[in-house]
């Protein structure tokens, strides 16, 4: 298993209260954007123009990458995420959040919604060195639309069909 599938890095004050100033500063963003926000995967497109509205470069939206508006982004892009493939958030529970590194948490697959055999399968796959559960950082996610044909949607790519990638190690059926 994973440092972060421990419950500590799911549930911790600096994580919590990282969440509670992106969830109001979307709350903002919302309102002075106008109309309804579903947290569907149809809504990211909408938030790309946002983003993209705001700043010319990637240079220009990574000197903003702690301010509101992006922490904002970041967290939308992960509650689509929470609320359609059933990610949970995760930061270390003794590191400041943001951090001198990371600007944002991350979400992943939490091993607990795993299958035996899928639980199984990922075991396997890190004891060759690789983790196949998905985790994405959004704010990666978000600097990356300055790339040629890059959308926020590539983070659903993460999640969606990662199981494909479990076939080589899955233990045959009982």
């Amino acid at each position: 298993m994973r440092p972060i599938d421990d419950p500590s890095y799911q549930d911790n004050p600096h994580l919590n209260a990282w969440l509670d100033a992106a969830r109001a500063d979307f709350t903002a963003l919302a309102e002075q954007a106008g109309g309804s926000w579903d947290f569907s995967p149809d809504s990211l497109p909408r938030l790309e123009h946002l983003v993209l509205g705001r700043y010319a470069t990637w240079e220009e939206q990574n000197e903003d990458r702690r301010g509101p508006f992006l922490r904002a982004v970041g967290w939308y892009v992960g509650e689509v995420l929470v609320r359609h493939h059933g990610a949970v958030w995760v930061w270390p529970p003794d590191t400041p959040c943001p951090s001198p590194d990371r600007s944002c948490p991350a979400v992943t697959y939490p091993y607990d919604h795993l299958t035996d055999r899928e639980a199984e399968a990922v075991a396997a796959s890190e004891e060759d060195g690789e983790s196949l559960l998905p985790t994405v950082d959004p704010h990666h996610i978000v600097g990356t639309l300055y790339r040629a044909n890059s959308h926020l949607s590539v983070a659903l790519e993460h999640f969606e069909d990662w199981r494909d990638d479990l076939t080589p190690w899955m233990p045959p059926k009982s």
